[in-house]
């Protein structure tokens, strides 16, 4: 019987949840959570603030909270449209994040199986193939990348389906390899998205002309579906930092050949070597099980199936691209292959060994133990505990650290009004590089009293720097230029950017008072901060990429926000003369302005942030993001989702 028709699928997938709750019971029942690098300075709090902003009714296209403001929406890590994060927008966020987690490697381990019994495998290595792949170091790592874990979870799906596709003229295998390419796109990882179609292109290509337009076609329909989703991000990119990098961050951290026999010895018995000059690498654990790859081998008999012959090629192909740097594979794509440049972390594409090698492993214990079952049941608990006992110690903390306000949190959030804060240089350095005896807990919290990137968000309040994977160019420019320069010289860009607050470790910065000591850091207040916009009266427009320059000298006068929301900001304005009203949130493609109800036109001010013309008198000045590639990728998405529904009706009929 076809797995996808098996009606024991839910139950099989209903035992890999149960088993993972049950190996993380402090997470899925305690009071304890996930909290490894990324997941609480980026995940936790992205996803956070769209949790809060659907609950009150908004659908947030924008984040002001990050740096100057940067689009949400386009970006797929905020996983707004991907129909799971339900998870973790139904009750309570943190325990809903937890579960999110889970549901994933459940998923992970679950499309495994699902994979090898498309192919004809037995049912126990096809379970046991499910465990190795979503406790493996891969699997293990991605817990704390949670979209790339997320996306991945998907991969073994596309390849049954997409097979199917060209096995078959059914347009509903497309339709349905569109549509699982899509949910793989909206869990966050574009990048493992652009991988799982370069092995659909392959699988297409082997089988000549027909089978590259069967890839044609189903990557067109998967590319108008989710236009509404790829359109913003692809505008997103194009003014972002990424498309202007060199070799050397597309293959920042690559994986060592040398490095290999860390596939193969547990990270408990030996001296890691994961960290480098780089800092934390992109795959914290590269262990994928001694016996699983030993047993793997055992497929290497006289009579190699065919099958096994694609695992193993998928296997060094995967290894091959994750050398990176040290190999010429990834540079040869780099240089040739549209879009690849974009990519980021070759370690990135070590899950398509590490899926293989779990296939393998399944599929060599039925080998190595020829039909006697207590043999095959022995090694594969074997195999399972040598896996959990070598992947699963992941970073926890109790519940109680995310609902804790710190001390200098509860000081800035006394203070009312529309300011930013940030952590000083100094500051950043010394949060980025705690003491090693420091628990996470108490980095945790000592991290929020810092202001470190994107935690400030969580509470709610502007901060001056991001944490991100993508970031706006002429953004990124301005806060590099700022960087290095002495508190005497970078009190004119604090005032300007309207930050009132600064978490440093200096006893005193010139021009501030201090208003708050803690262990983690001092916080200081700078009286002379500058209201979120302000008047200039004098100045040209010099070119479109830099806009509007100031000639003249800066009128920081108030001018009264009425209303601040993610994606509107209205303004009581009372202009003394004709002037340019600046505005220090970023400017970016969607953002609109009206000046007494009519429209105005936006115009870049000193090269990142958004300025108006503004005649004498008072007015009501409101600012709204309506970006016109989310109108339009949405028309084609619905276009292409009545197209499908139409063709598929059609297609019914005549059967």
């Amino acid at each position: 019987m076809s797995p996808i028709r098996q009606k024991g699928n839910l139950l099989v997938f209903a035992a890999y949840l149960a088993f993972f709750c049950v190996l993380f019971w402090p997470v899925a029942f305690g009071e304890r959570s996930f909290a490894s690098p990324d997941i609480y300075p980026y995940y936790y709090q992205i996803w956070k603030f769209a949790c809060e902003e659907i609950h009150l009714g908004h659908l947030p296209l924008w984040n002001p909270y990050a740096s100057f403001g940067t689009p949400f929406a386009a970006n797929p890590q905020s996983c707004l449209f991907y129909p799971f994060s339900a998870i973790w927008m139904v009750g309570d966020f943190t325990r809903g994040l937890n579960m999110y987690i889970l549901f994933h490697l459940a998923l992970a381990a679950f499309s495994t199986y699902f994979f090898m019994r498309e192919h004809e495998a037995a049912k126990a290595p096809s379970l046991l193939s499910g465990c190795v792949f979503s406790l493996g170091g891969y699997a293990m790592s991605t817990v704390r990348l949670t979209i790339s874990l997320c996306s991945v979870a998907y991969f073994p799906f596309v390849l049954v389906l997409f097979a199917r596709a060209l096995k078959s003229k059914d347009f509903r295998w497309k339709a349905g390899t569109a549509g699982v390419l899509l949910l793989q796109y909206l869990a966050g990882d574009p990048s493992i998205n652009g991988v799982t179609l370069g092995v659909c292109f392959m699988m297409g290509a082997l089988r000549g002309w027909r089978g590259l337009l069967v890839f044609l076609e189903t990557a067109l329909l998967f590319l108008v579906l989710g236009a509404f989703q790829i359109i913003p991000f692809a505008e997103f990119v194009s003014l972002s930092s990424r498309p202007v990098a060199d070799y050397a961050a597309a293959s920042k951290w690559s994986f060592p050949p040398t490095n290999l026999w860390e596939l193969i010895v547990p990270p408990t018995v030996r001296v890691s070597t994961r960290v480098t000059k780089e800092g934390m690498p992109w795959l914290e654990n590269a262990y994928a099980g001694l016996v699983a790859v030993f047993l793997s081998l055992f497929c290497l008999r006289r009579n190699v199936r065919r099958f096994e012959k694609k695992l193993f090629l998928l296997c060094g192909a995967g290894l091959l691209l994750a050398f990176g740097r040290y190999g010429v594979v990834h540079a040869l794509l780099y240089r040739f292959v549209p879009l690849f440049s974009l990519l980021r972390y070759p370690e990135r594409f070590l899950f398509l060994a590490f899926f293989s090698l779990a296939c393998l492993a399944g599929l060599g214990l039925a080998y190595f133990s020829r039909g006697r079952r207590w043999i095959f049941f022995a090694v594969a608990l074997l195999m399972v505990a040598d896996l959990v006992l070598a992947n699963t110690a992941l970073h926890t903390v109790p519940l109680k650290v995310f609902q804790a306000k710190p001390e200098n949190v509860r000081v800035v959030m006394s203070d009312p009004g529309l300011f930013r804060v940030m952590a000083s240089p100094q500051m950043l350095n010394k949060a980025y590089h705690p003491n090693e005896n420091t628990s996470l807990e108490t980095e945790l919290a000592d991290r929020r009293d810092q202001f470190f990137p994107n935690l400030p968000q969580a509470d709610r309040l502007h901060s001056l720097w991001s944490y991100e994977s993508v970031y706006l160019r002429n953004v990124q420019a301005l806060l590099q230029s700022f960087i290095g320069r002495e508190p005497s010289d970078a009190k004119r860009f604090w005032d300007r950017w309207n930050i009132r607050y600064i978490a440093s470790p200096a006893e005193a910065v010139p021009g501030l008072e201090r208003a708050n000591v803690t262990v983690a850091a001092n916080l200081f207040r700078n009286a002379d901060a500058w209201p979120r916009a302000y008047f200039v009266p004098e100045a040209r427009i010099v070119a479109e990429a830099d806009g509007l320059q100031v000639t003249g000298e800066e009128m920081p006068q108030a001018v009264e926000v009425t209303r601040y929301e993610s994606d509107r900001v209205e303004m009581r304005v009372e202009a003394p003369q004709n002037v340019w009203l600046i505005f220090t949130d970023a400017f970016y493609p969607g953002w609109r302005v009206s000046v007494d109800g009519k429209r105005a036109k936006i115009v870049r001010a000193q090269k990142a942030f958004r300025a108006v013309w503004i005649e004498t008198g008072i007015h009501q000045v409101e600012w709204t993001f309506k970006p016109l590639s989310l109108q339009i990728g949405s028309l084609l998405s619905l276009a292409a989702l009545l197209f499908l529904l139409i063709r598929l009706r059609f297609y019914n009929k005549l059967i």
